[in-house]
């Protein structure tokens, strides 16, 4: 039974780690795309405001949420900072 709490033990850590890493490496892709945002919690919520477009983005996971505030359109959700950063240049583009 030890050596299935010990398991989940290093799951757990295993999952604060890649997490972290990718707190760390999505932000700085960010700011190397120069794509300016707003950071709360420390850092874990980023806001993007891209052509009227707010963009809610959570690195530490990847997950992103468009909301549209001047042009009404569906909400868009997405997975990856690949996803996002293709979806902010066809915002750019339009």
């Amino acid at each position: 039974m030890n050596e299935v709490i010990e398991g989940f033990k290093l799951m757990k850590q295993s999952g604060r780690e890649r997490r972290a890493n990718n707190l760390a490496s999505n932000t700085k892709r960010l700011q190397d795309e120069g794509i300016t945002y707003l950071s709360y919690n420390d850092g874990y919520h980023l806001v993007l405001n891209i052509n009227g477009n707010r963009i809610s983005f959570w690195p530490s996971s990847g997950k992103w949420v468009s909301n549209t505030y001047i042009i009404k359109r569906p909400t868009i959700k997405g997975s990856s900072i690949d996803s996002l950063l293709a979806y902010i240049k066809s915002l750019n583009n339009v």
